[in-house]
Parts: structure tokens; sequence; C-alpha cells
């Protein structure tokens, strides 16, 4: 396929499947959405050992619980949550509000991500150790070479493991529908694809990126605002939920940005493969070959 074409395909379904099933998210991960609003509201995210130990048994008690609770929560959610977007974008499947469940399916998935993570770390890891060389090339040149030298290993690192690795994970969705591919095939199958994915995820990452800092930046005025009104009761609860916005966008909107990314590959992909094997062979002329 075409890169502009590719490119065009995945970012326009990319974007308006995500935002037009953005209710549906909310749907399949509000067990993760509540635990990090607590968290950030009620319980610090950078506490030390010193301060654990200086804190009534209690809120001690609480804070060490959080931290297993979280890790059963996500691991019974996830799987859910990325086989339930899959199934939503490609079969139409409306999520309910609880819709977590370890069953085959899931366990079935929860291994195909796990060799997808074995897959990406023979990737990533040689693109990091080629990133570090040349950080350490730019090092060597002074403040202004160092930033540049990293900026170009970075791009150089991406552009090399991101289309390859969106091509790999053309298998999940496969698996999420109960037809599950080789990871091999799925790379085949996503021929062209690759690099309109990375990219796509690029411009997708931006957007979550300024929502973000939008954010970031309404909490820290109503901060300002409420420093200058003095103590108010209400007012505290209010800026910590506020504050806790941009931890909400990084825990909501880049899993479906990445499974929204995914599940659209996976479409084109197949559509890509049922019109290939529609149209009739050829010989070097372009004519039909007879049946």
């Amino acid at each position: 396929m075409e890169f502009r074409l590719g490119l065009r395909l995945v970012w326009e379904e990319s974007f308006s499947l995500l935002f037009a099933n953005i209710k549906s998210g909310f749907r399949l991960l509000w067990p993760i959405l509540a635990l990090v609003i607590v968290t950030q509201m009620f319980f610090p995210t950078d506490i030390s050992l010193t301060e654990l130990n200086s804190m009534s048994s209690s809120a001690r008690t609480i804070i060490l619980f959080l931290f297993p609770f979280g890790t059963i929560v996500g691991f019974v959610v996830i799987p859910s949550f990325l086989i339930g977007w899959h199934r939503l974008i490609l079969l139409d499947e409306q999520p309910g509000w609880f819709s977590y469940r370890l069953g085959a399916r899931q366990w079935r998935y929860i291994l195909a991500c796990f060799l997808f993570w074995l897959i990406s770390l023979l990737l990533i890891i040689p693109a990091g150790l080629f990133l570090v060389f040349i950080t350490s090339l730019g090092a060597q040149g002074g403040l202004i070479l160092a930033p540049i030298f990293a900026l170009i290993g970075l791009a150089i690192a991406y552009f090399a493991t991101a289309p390859n690795l969106a091509r790999f994970a053309l298998a999940l969705p496969a698996v999420a529908l109960d037809r599950p591919i080789a990871f091999k095939a799925a790379r085949r199958m996503g021929a062209g694809l690759g690099l309109p994915m990375a990219v796509a995820f690029l411009g997708l990452f931006l957007v979550g990126l300024l929502i973000s800092m939008f954010l970031g930046l309404v909490a820290f005025v109503l901060s300002l605002i409420a420093t200058l009104m003095g103590p108010i009761t209400f007012v505290v609860p209010v800026i910590k939920l506020i504050a806790a916005l941009p931890m909400v966008v990084t825990n909501v909107y880049f899993p479906l940005a990445e499974a929204t990314l995914i599940t659209v590959g996976y479409r084109i992909a197949l559509k890509q493969s049922e019109t290939n094997e529609a149209q009739p062979a050829s010989d070097e002329t372009g004519a039909p070959v007879p049946a």
C-alpha cells in the first residue's frame, strides 16, 4: 500500500473511531480510572520510605494495600479492556460496565501479549544501544551537539523499530476475535502499513500530550486562584481532582489510542488481504491467468 494512502486511512479511521467511542472506553477502563483518581487525590505518588514510616498505621496500611490491589485490577481489567475495544471496533460489540473476566480468550490474549513483549525486546534493545551510542557521541561535542544527536538517534531508533512492531501487533486483534494468526503472518499481512501506523501514532501521541498539558495548565491556574482566595474547604478536593486529570489522560487516552491504532491497522490489513485474494492472478504482461 502506498504510504500516503495508508497514512490517510490509518489516521482518519483511528482519530474518528477513538473519539466517537470514547464513552465506551470509559466503560471499559473505569476501574483503573477510579483507582488513579483516588490515588492522586488522597495519596502521594512520590512518597519516600521515611515519609511512609512516619505515617499512621492506618494510612500506611491503605497505601501498601493500593499497590498489590492496583496490580490485580490491572491484570484483570487490561486484557478485558483491550479485547473489548478490538471487538467494539471490528464487530460493533458494545461493552458493559462489568465486562471483566479471565476466561480462555483472555488467557490467550495475555499469552499473545507476552510473546509480543518478547518480540519487542528483540527490536528495542538494539535500538536502545544504538541510541546510547549516538547520544554519547553527541555528548562529546558539547551542549549544542548533544541534544541534536539525541533527537537524531531517537528518530532513527523509533522509525527502525515502530513500523515492525506495529505490523507484529496486528496479531493481537485476531486473538480477540478468536481467529489467532502467527506473528510472522501478521507482519506479512501488514505490509505497507507499518510506517503509516508509526507516523499516525506520533500524531495521536501529540494530541494526547496537548490535552494533558492543557489540563495541567488549568490545574496550575486554579491552584493559584485557590491560594489567593485562602483556605476554602470545598476548593481543595476540586483542585486535587483537576490536578489528577493529566494522569487520567495518561491512563485512559493513551491506551485507547494505541489499541485503536492497532485495531484499525488490522481492519485495513484484513480488507487489503481480502482484496488481493479476490483479484485474479496475472502473468508478466498483466493478462489474467485462466483458472
